[in-house]
C-alpha cells in the first residue's frame, strides 16, 4: 500500500487470438472463399419472409463481394489501389458482420 491506496500489478495482457495467422495470400483467399460457403449455407436457413429474404439477400451480397475485393486487390496496380480495395472488403465486411448479427434478431 501507498499512500493509503493498494497497488495494482502492472500486468501486461495481451487480447486473445481469435484466428490463427495467416501464412500465405492463398491462404487468404482460401479462408475468404469458405466464408462466403458457409454464409449461403446461412442465408438458406433464413425464413422465407420478407424480412429474412431482404437479410439474406444483404447478407449474401456483403460476404461474397469481400473475397471478390481481396482477388481484385490481388491485381492492384498501385499500392494505393491495393489499400483502397482492401478498404473496400474490410467495409463489406463489416457489413455483413452487421447483417448476420441482426438476422439473429
Amino acid at each position: 500500500m501507498v499512500d493509503g491506496k493498494s497497488q495494482v500489478a502492472n500486468v501486461a495482457t495481451t487480447p486473445p487470438v481469435l484466428v490463427p495467422s495467416i501464412k500465405s495470400p492463398a491462404e487468404l483467399s482460401e479462408r475468404l472463399l469458405d466464408y462466403s460457403v458457409r454464409v449461403v449455407r446461412v442465408v438458406e436457413s433464413l425464413p422465407h419472409t420478407l424480412a429474412g429474404r431482404r437479410i439474406a439477400d444483404q447478407l449474401l451480397r456483403a460476404a461474397v463481394s469481400v473475397g471478390a475485393h481481396y482477388e481484385e486487390a490481388s491485381a492492384a496496380e498501385s499500392r494505393e489501389d491495393f489499400v483502397h480495395k482492401l478498404q473496400i472488403g474490410l467495409k463489406e465486411l463489416r457489413e455483413s458482420n452487421y447483417c448476420s448479427r441482426s438476422s439473429c434478431i
